[in-house]
C-alpha cells in the first residue's frame, strides 16, 4: 500500500501526465505540488491530507515509515 497519494487533476492530458519529472520535482511537499496530497501515517488505517504542518512533522522525524 502506498504511503503517499497524489490526487491529480482529471483535466490533465496524457502529455502532462507523462512529464513525470515535474511530479518528481515537487516530491511530497504540499507547498510545491498544486494538487491535493494524502499520506497514510504510521499506525493509521486511513489517509490524511498532507498539510504543511504534517509535512513539517514528517521532515522533523516525528513519523517513521
Amino acid at each position: 500500500m502506498p504511503f503517499f497519494v497524489l490526487n491529480i487533476d482529471s483535466g490533465m492530458s496524457n502529455f502532462e501526465l507523462k512529464q513525470k519529472n515535474k511530479l518528481k520535482e515537487g516530491g511530497y511537499n504540499p507547498q510545491e505540488v498544486r494538487d491535493p496530497l494524502y499520506v497514510m501515517l504510521p499506525g493509521e488505517s486511513e489517509y490524511t491530507e498532507l498539510t504543511p504542518d504534517v509535512f513539517s512533522e514528517i521532515e522533523n522525524g516525528k513519523y517513521r515509515f
